[in-house]
């Protein structure tokens, strides 16, 4: 079984904890049901439709979809974690600035180990 962690902020926040808060009850129940998965079955889910890799930022940087709603996150190679980094509802116009806040979070997350 893997392991599942939030990205924690600095200051203590955790955004996609506090995201999934305000989802309607139904798509946060679903989101955390594949969450669950996730640490069920770890990248084995690469084969389903529940998780893709998030392409042009490097390994180990992946999504949890569910209908346009996303859950960017981080696999930890060195303590089999997954980290959480940032929730969001797919839309074109917002799209790249959202991968780029998780991308910002995987990184400052790696680089504060």
């Amino acid at each position: 079984m893997w392991r599942i962690e939030y990205y924690v902020e600095p200051n203590g926040r955790q955004p996609v904890a506090e995201w999934l808060d305000d989802l309607d009850k139904k798509t946060r129940e679903y989101l955390i049901d594949k969450a669950v998965r996730l640490q069920q079955y770890g990248l084995e889910l690469l084969e389903t439709n529940m998780i893709r890799p998030i392409k042009g930022y490097g390994g180990d940087f992946y999504e949890i979809k569910y209908g346009k709603y996303r859950i960017a996150f981080y696999h930890n190679i060195i303590n089999g974690a997954f980290v959480l980094l940032h929730g969001f509802k797919k839309e074109r116009q917002k799209e790249l600035k959202e991968i780029k806040t998780a991308y910002a979070r995987m990184y400052d997350y790696q680089t504060r180990g």
